[in-house]
């Protein structure tokens, strides 16, 4: 019976298998199909390689595109996996073969490039790239989404397009090469950071001669550095509303939506008026005596002028100055925040004789 049962078992699942593998048979276009090249006639892999992946003489490899960087770069051919040329070293996989300098195989090349790319200039082809012994290659890298080149850098440097800038330099040329590295004038910087420099990505350290070398005799070809950026000093913005005063008949309230915070950059006031409640998100609650009841309000200037204001407020919470809000203002506060408890952003607001409840509940 037993047998019967596993017999059964492992026909179930070798159907589920062959119905898996049929559907992935429909979706052809969920397999991408890579080449690669070692673009030299002297280059090969070594005989360990070819037998631990089976490497075929057109060298194609299928990866399923949801998983392409994070799946296909780590199975690519290294430097030691292949017979480099006489006196040249291996120094990457790149989409382009003309100069090197166009599409080095990365993450952030690989998006770009199929985001950007017309559809018949997607060539699935990786060429080996092998530069003399005693060289390296250095890639830098802004490693924010948000920053960039300044269009006047990118122009006397080649337009940095579909590629990470590098440059080709020895032990004896670093400092020459280092002196041209991109400064923070060359940098779009992210609105809430600041550029503090070049840094190692492998081990975080200071991009600097010694620590160049440094990966030279460890044996780097290839080395990236990335820009540190230095989060500028941000406040918490907390939006108060006005006291319910219930014997008046009235209080207010923010719509469901509206957040009663907001985190911006200290030093940019624009950020804090942009960050600033709608006037029709705030929600007016008036007591109407003949009903018993409150009606809501809640168009705009309809039925009140409002006034934000910056309350100042002690450890224990009470209230020490109430200033205009203003640029001139919101910088005097927030370089002084050490010596407060909380700094608010407190509504003022007058309401129009026609809103004024008649008499408390």
């Amino acid at each position: 019976m037993k047998t019967k049962i596993l017999t059964v078992l492992l026909l179930v699942v070798l159907v589920m298998m062959v119905g898996l593998v049929a559907l992935v048979g429909c979706n052809p276009d969920d397999i991408t199909h890579f080449r690669l090249d070692l673009n030299d006639k002297d280059a090969d892999y070594t005989q360990e390689y070819r037998e631990a992946n089976g490497i075929e003489s057109k060298n194609i490899i299928k990866v399923v595109n949801k998983d392409l960087y994070k799946n296909f770069s780590t199975g690519l051919p290294k430097g030691s996996d292949m017979v480099a040329p006489a006196g040249k070293a291996f120094a990457g996989w790149y989409f382009d073969n003309t100069n090197f300098e166009g599409m080095e195989f990365s993450a952030y090349n690989w998006n770009k490039f199929q985001r950007d790319a017309a559809d018949d200039a997607k060539k699935y082809v990786l060429y080996a790239r092998w530069i003399p012994v005693g060289q390296q290659v250095v890639y830098f890298d802004l490693d924010n989404d948000k920053a960039d080149f300044e269009d006047s850098y990118r122009k006397t440097h080649n337009n940095f397009t579909h590629r990470s800038p590098e440059f080709v330099v020895t032990s004896t040329t670093i400092i020459e090469k280092m002196l041209a590295m991109p400064k923070s004038t060359d940098v779009k910087a992210p609105s809430d950071a600041n550029f503090v420099g070049w840094y190692f990505a492998d081990d975080n350290t200071e991009f600097t001669p010694d620590n160049y070398r440094a990966h030279v005799e460890a044996g780097a070809v290839q080395m990236r550095v990335v820009a540190r950026w230095e989060d500028k000093d941000k406040a918490y913005v907390y939006f108060m509303l006005p006291e319910a005063d219930w014997e008046a008949g009235k209080r207010f309230d923010f719509k469901q939506e509206q957040a009663s915070y907001a985190i911006v950059v200290q030093e940019n006031f624009s950020e804090v008026q942009d960050a600033l409640p709608a006037t029709d998100s705030i929600i007016y609650h008036k007591f109407e005596k003949s009903t018993s009841e409150y009606v809501d309000y809640s168009s705009g200037n309809e039925f009140a002028t409002f006034e934000w204001k910056i309350g100042v407020f002690d450890d224990d919470f009470k209230e020490q100055d109430r200033l205009t809000l203003n640029a001139t203002n919101w910088a005097l506060v927030t370089a002084g925040l050490d010596n407060y408890g909380a700094v608010y952003l407190v509504l003022d607001y007058t309401l129009k004789p026609e809103y004024e409840p008649e008499t408390a509940q």
